[in-house]
């Protein structure tokens, strides 16, 4: 109640009727500046609708509804992915209630020519008290694992199994 989450995605829809009013902040990674909101592929808004979406009739959509997001898009190139990163350390510039408790991040940087800099990213987050969260991914290089930089020691990475118990 009443916290700032941030996403890195592909961006919200600020129209959308779940997110009224809960868009704290917005990085433009194609202009490197603030601007007004986009969703470039439509699952940052489902990703964010999952974290903070208001009621749909009787039923909160989201886990925290009450919470706002910093939300930055696209997700184009690593360079892009880096710069978002870099960006929830800065909405609270204006006003330090803007800075994401935490920042949900539903993507991975297999293949990216230095992990490193993902991986100090990651630790620039934790030393302004901002939790990392990913998703586990849907695959890693070996059979259980996880894609990169999920399994840096200070992520928290989710991930689910299906009804059979196989992940």
């Amino acid at each position: 109640r009443g916290i700032v989450i941030g996403s890195v995605d592909t961006g919200v829809d600020s129209n959308h009727t779940a997110l009224s009013g809960k868009i704290a902040a917005f990085y433009n990674g194609r202009d490197g500046r603030f601007s007004e909101p986009f969703d470039s592929d439509t699952h940052g808004t489902h990703t964010i609708g999952t974290m903070i979406a208001g009621k749909r009739g009787q039923l909160n959509v989201g886990m925290a509804p009450e919470a706002q997001v910093v939300s930055g898009a696209p997700l184009d190139s690593y360079e892009m992915m880096l710069a978002e990163m870099e960006a929830m350390l800065k909405p609270g510039l204006a006003d330090p209630k803007v800075l994401p408790r935490a920042v949900n991040n539903s993507w991975h940087a297999t293949g990216a020519p230095d992990i490193e800099l993902f991986y100090r990213a990651i630790s620039a987050w934790e030393a302004a008290g901002i939790l990392p969260v990913f998703s586990a991914g849907n695959r890693g290089p070996r059979p259980r694992t996880i894609t990169t930089p999920h399994e840096h020691p200070g992520c928290l990475a989710v991930g689910a199994t299906g009804e059979d118990g196989k992940i």
